[in-house]
C-alpha cells in the first residue's frame, strides 16, 4: 500500500514540527516548506494528496500560494490551518473547490488528526 503524502507550508518551525511528527505517526509521507513560495514550488515539482498550509507568511502568504496552486491545477486537497481568518478571507478561501477544511488555531489536536485521516480515507 502507498502511504498518502501530506505537503505542510508552515513558518512557525514548532507548529511545522508538531503537523509534521503527529501526522508521521499516523504513517503518512511527510514534506514541509516554511513558505506560501517555497510550498509552492514543492507542490508543482511533486504530486501530494493533501497540503496542509497557514496563512500568514514571509514571501507568499496562504491566500496568494492556494491561488498560485489553483491556476496550474494543483490536484491536492487542501486545508487551511491558521490563527488569523477574518471573514472575507474565510469567504474567498471557500470559493476554492480544493480547500476542503478552514481550521482556526489553536487547534485540537486528535480533531484535527481525525479530520485529516476523514479527508484522506
Amino acid at each position: 500500500m502507498t502511504n498518502k503524502k501530506i505537503l505542510i507550508v508552515e513558518d512557525d518551525e514548532f507548529m511545522q514540527s508538531l503537523f509534521a511528527m503527529s501526522l508521521e505517526g499516523e504513517g503518512y509521507d511527510i514534506v514541509c516548506a516554511s513558505d506560501g513560495r517555497a510550498g509552492f514550488n514543492k507542490a508543482v515539482t511533486d504530486e501530494f494528496d493533501l497540503i496542509i498550509t497557514d496563512l500568514r507568511m514571509p514571501n507568499w502568504n496562504g491566500l496568494e500560494n492556494i491561488y498560485g496552486l489553483n491556476l496550474v491545477d494543483c490536484k491536492a486537497k487542501i486545508i487551511v490551518v491558521s490563527g488569523y481568518i477574518e471573514d472575507e478571507v474565510r469567504e474567498e478561501l471557500e470559493q476554492y473547490e480544493n480547500v476542503v477544511k478552514i481550521i482556526k488555531k489553536p487547534l485540537d489536536a486528535p480533531d484535527f488528526i481525525a479530520t485529516v485521516n476523514s479527508i484522506l480515507a
